[in-house]
C-alpha cells in the first residue's frame, strides 16, 4: 500500500457536524500532512484566519476563476457556497513524496481521475438521529431541520464512494481509528 516516490492527496467528505475538519486536521497534524486551503466563496466564521481556514474570495472573483481554468477543480456546499483548488496547490503539497489532506463539502469530480491512485477519500459521518437531535437542540425550526435532513441523506449516498469511512461517534476515537488507518497508505 506504500507509495515512497508520491505522496497521497486524503480528501474528507462527510455529513455536517461531523467532525470532519477536526479529524482531519488532528490525523493531519499527527501525520505531518500539508493541509490544502481551499478557495472559498462563503464568509469568514468565527475563528476563521484568511489563508489558514480558508482563502476567502467573492463569487465574482471565484467564477472569473473558475473560467481562466485557474482551479483544477470544484464543488458547491449545500448552502449555495463555491469551494475550488488549483493543480498548483496540490502538486506543491504533494512534491517529494510528502502527502497531504483537503476537507471539502462534496465531492470534487476531476481530482480521483488525476490524482488516480494517490488519491484517498475520507468519509466521515455522524448518526443521523444524533444528528437530528443536536440540531433541534441548537434551536433550528422543524422546517430547518427537515431540510438538512434531505442534505444528510444526500451526502450519505457519497459514502460508498469512498476508501475509508469512519462513524464518528466518539472524536478521538475516530482520530485514532483515522490515523491508523492513513499511516497504513504513507509509512513503509
Amino acid at each position: 500500500m506504500s507509495n515512497q516516490d508520491q505522496g497521497y492527496l486524503f480528501v474528507y467528505l462527510g455529513t455536517s457536524k461531523s467532525g470532519r475538519v477536526d479529524v482531519a486536521k488532528k490525523v493531519g497534524e499527527k501525520l505531518g500532512l500539508t493541509k490544502i486551503v481551499k478557495y472559498a466563496t462563503r464568509g469568514h466564521k468565527p475563528g476563521d484566519v484568511a489563508g489558514v481556514s480558508q482563502h476567502f474570495i467573492s463569487e465574482q472573483e471565484f467564477h472569473d476563476r473558475k473560467s481562466a481554468g485557474d482551479f483544477v477543480d470544484v464543488t458547491q456546499n449545500d448552502k449555495g457556497e463555491f469551494y475550488g483548488v488549483t493543480r498548483d496547490q496540490i502538486d506543491t503539497a504533494l512534491a517529494n513524496g510528502r502527502s497531504a489532506y483537503l476537507t471539502i463539502p462534496n465531492p470534487m469530480d476531476a481530482l480521483p481521475s488525476i490524482y488516480k491512485g494517490r488519491m484517498v477519500r475520507i468519509f466521515v459521518f455522524s448518526n443521523r438521529d444524533e444528528y437530528q437531535e443536536l440540531l433541534t437542540q441548537t434551536g433550528s425550526s422543524e422546517q430547518e431541520v427537515s431540510q438538512k435532513l434531505v442534505h444528510y441523506d444526500k451526502k450519505m449516498q457519497f459514502k460508498d464512494s469512498c476508501d475509508l469511512i469512519f462513524e464518528n461517534d466518539n472524536l478521538e476515537a475516530t482520530i485514532s481509528r483515522a490515523e491508523a488507518a492513513l499511516a497504513a497508505y504513507i509509512k513503509p
